[in-house]
């Protein structure tokens, strides 16, 4: 019969627990990280007002200007803008 000490098998259960846990954070770690959104696009739009030039997110088609506090549509600038960095 193999004689093993009573702090021997205390620490391998200790371990094997630490490694355990260390290997289920590991996975939820690795899982989290797949999934991080990128950052919204952003494009140039110009008030319809105040003709007020500022950065809105590329999918929203209404966006309220900063300095009038003025509702605008998706406008042609954004288009032209476009266009244009293709040339």
């Amino acid at each position: 019969m193999i004689t093993v000490k009573i702090t021997t098998v205390l620490l391998i259960y200790l371990t094997s627990i630490l490694f355990s846990l260390f290997g289920v954070w590991l996975f939820t770690h690795l899982r989290q990280r797949k999934k991080t959104l990128l950052p919204p696009l952003y494009e140039l739009a110009i008030c319809e007002y105040c003709r007020y030039n500022y950065l809105v997110e590329s999918d929203k088609p209404v966006n309220k200007c900063p300095q009038c506090n003025a509702l605008n549509k998706d406008n042609k600038y954004k288009n032209n803008l476009k266009d244009e960095s293709n040339r």
